[in-house]
């Protein structure tokens, strides 16, 4: 008997030992830093709360995945994670975040190209200074300190342009419903009226030769971390001047010169990255369903579904890959070109890259861009002595060297002769370039592509490949 009592009394000392060196449980959560930003915004993104029993072996893994949950609110330039054992007794631990907020409130000016990039303004546009929009753009991206964002645009030159816009990323107790109301009155006087052998066509006059307008409201659903369903519903209101119309006759369908439409609009987003502005790791997918033209005035009627997956690999040794897929439809055939304008290849990430001084038109798209590069270097310029403004006076910057392979096709059913060298075929680029990502979103490609129809050149875009 006492030989049993003494067995079990044995078997509970050496479990209560490995209990006490290999779990803790998360006493207390201390937050440090973040003097606007409420602590219920900070605290919605972590997976792990007081009273929840974490394991030293994954401790680690849990500060990471949760320092980048809190990073990607984009609410701060820096933030830390620590899970510190109590001194004496490791089956209790503190959890500690310290970040380090951004400068919210932004009235910057704008200084911005009309053009879709930098490369088609200055080989294209012989670096037109009229193409330039300018203006002032307030926006504060942490309105009350709950990740509100108040927006107001007040832009001239090539685009006059007035929008105000109120985003509520939470209106419910839980944290997981959101709303945002926005309305924007633009005009221009110098307006692309068709794509010919693949470049736009601008037409320029004193007169004002398109006037747009839109006002809608949009729901957000964010239920648990890393998913988010995003739907809105836009009202559309659009005149051009008769001029363009006896330019294309098909700038909008049936040769009229008002159109009205409602676009019903909803967007799934799985967003499992690591860093979401620069990502090294994760992945992310994104499914969009878009319908113009609810019937309501029969001005138009376009049906779209758009599909994105990218994945990040960290090879170790400081080498990273990043491969993504991307697919695009609508339906039907017969559009306006306002409508179509921007929904081919060239526009934004729709981009096989070796094309970028490129517009391929068309109703259905699919691209797949893939890419290694390698960690060069990292460092942080001190501007204390210069800048006395503490979320500036550090600036932090990483360089990475890459190559890359791009293959994409375009099918155009239309079958514009205007549109046919790189419509409905294979289209390849590759290349080589430098990569720089710093704070505040910052990230400026320096590259180097050759495409299969026999051209090349040095592009630079500002913002991240994937």
């Amino acid at each position: 008997m006492k030989a049993n009592l003494l067995f079990i009394f044995c078997i509970s000392i050496f479990f209560s030992v490995l209990g006490h060196k290999g779990s803790a449980v998360v006493e207390n959560i201390t937050l440090v830093g973040n003097k606007k930003t409420k602590d219920k915004i900070i605290l919605r993104e972590l997976d792990i709360h007081e009273g929840d029993t974490i394991l030293w072996t994954r401790q680690k893994e849990v500060e990471e995945r949760n320092r980048n949950k809190v990073f990607n609110t984009q609410l701060f330039v820096e933030s830390t994670i620590k899970l510190t054992p109590y001194p004496n007794d490791s089956t209790k631990c503190d959890l500690v975040i310290q970040v380090k907020e951004r400068w919210y409130i932004f009235p910057s000016p704008i200084l911005e190209l009309a053009d879709r990039n930098f490369n088609e303004w200055w080989a294209d546009q012989n670096r037109d200074y009229s193409r330039l929009e300018y203006g002032i753009r307030f926006t504060h991206e942490n309105f009350r300190g709950r990740k509100e964002q108040l927006r107001l645009v007040l832009q001239g030159g090539f685009t006059n342009k007035y929008e105000l816009s109120y985003t509520i990323p939470y209106i419910n107790k839980k944290q997981t419903t959101g709303l945002k109301f926005s309305i924007s009155y633009s005009q221009n006087k110098q307006v692309a009226f068709q794509t010919n052998d693949h470049k736009l066509d601008y037409y320029k006059s004193e007169k004002i030769l398109r006037e747009r307008f839109y006002t809608g409201i949009s729901l957000s659903k964010r239920n648990k971390f890393y998913g988010n369903h995003y739907c809105s519903l836009i009202y559309h209101a659009n005149r051009v001047h008769d001029s363009l119309l006896v330019l294309n006759d098909r700038f909008f369908l049936n040769n009229s010169n008002k159109q009205k439409y409602f676009r019903l609009y909803y967007r799934y987003t799985y967003d499992k990255r690591d860093v979401s502005v620069y990502p090294l790791k994760g992945y992310f997918i994104q499914a969009v369903a878009e319908q113009t033209g609810l019937g309501i005035f029969g001005d138009v009627n376009m049906t779209l579904l758009r599909g994105k997956y990218t994945k990040f690999f960290d090879l170790t040794h400081q080498f990273f890959s990043a491969h993504s897929l991307q697919a695009q439809i609508t339906s039907p055939r017969n559009q306006g070109y306002f409508q179509v304008q921007g929904l081919g290849l060239g526009y934004g990430e729709t981009l096989v890259r070796g094309y970028e001084l490129n517009v391929v038109d068309g109703q259905h798209t699919i691209i797949s861009r893939h890419e290694i590069k390698r960690h060069l270097f990292s460092y942080k310029h001190n501007l204390k002595g210069w800048v006395p403004i503490k979320q500036f006076n550090v600036i932090p910057y990483s360089w990475y060297f890459k190559t890359y392979f791009d293959i994409g096709y375009v099918v155009d059913n239309a079958y514009n002769p205007l549109n046919e060298r790189l419509a409905n075929r294979i289209l390849i680029g590759y290349g080589a370039g430098i990569d720089i990502f710093s704070f505040y979103d910052f990230v400026m490609r320096l590259e180097y592509s050759f495409n299969n129809v026999n051209e090349h050149g040095f592009f630079l875009s500002a913002t991240s490949a994937f």
